[in-house]
């Protein structure tokens, strides 16, 4: 439709029943460790997979401790390209709302390198 603006992020199965594969209009950012450490001066921008969200926390990716912060997940992946990631849910997890909280999470991810994220943790207040 004329006017409108594209969707914040592509949603598209995998062979996983567990998994979705996510492209964002935008580029993912980059770790700030990443960007500090100087591996990014040097072409080297590694993938970062998490299977909890204390790892997450523990890098500093703002992003995937966002996505933790969803009910069900079990694990993110962000590739190294900058351009996708994948996420994987509990067995018993719904979709839907992971869907819809997927959009959200990307709709508020902001440019540059991924810092702390400015939200509490899982189970701590209003997540």
């Amino acid at each position: 439709m004329p006017g409108q603006s594209p969707p914040a992020v592509r949603i598209d199965e995998t062979p996983n029943p567990n998994a979705v594969r996510c492209r964002p209009s935008s580029p993912i950012p980059p770790l700030v460790a990443t960007v500090a450490g100087g591996l990014q001066g040097r072409g080297i921008k590694p993938s970062r997979s998490y299977r909890t969200y204390a790892e997450a926390e523990d890098a500093r990716d703002g992003l995937a401790m966002d996505l933790f912060r969803l009910p069900g997940v079990a694990g993110v992946l962000i590739h190294e390209s900058g351009t996708w990631f994948s996420l994987i849910k509990e067995p018993a997890a719904a979709w839907g709302p992971l869907r819809s909280g997927i959009t959200d999470v990307v709709k508020k991810m902001r440019p540059g390198p991924a810092g702390e994220p400015d939200r509490q943790a899982p189970g701590a207040g209003g997540a």
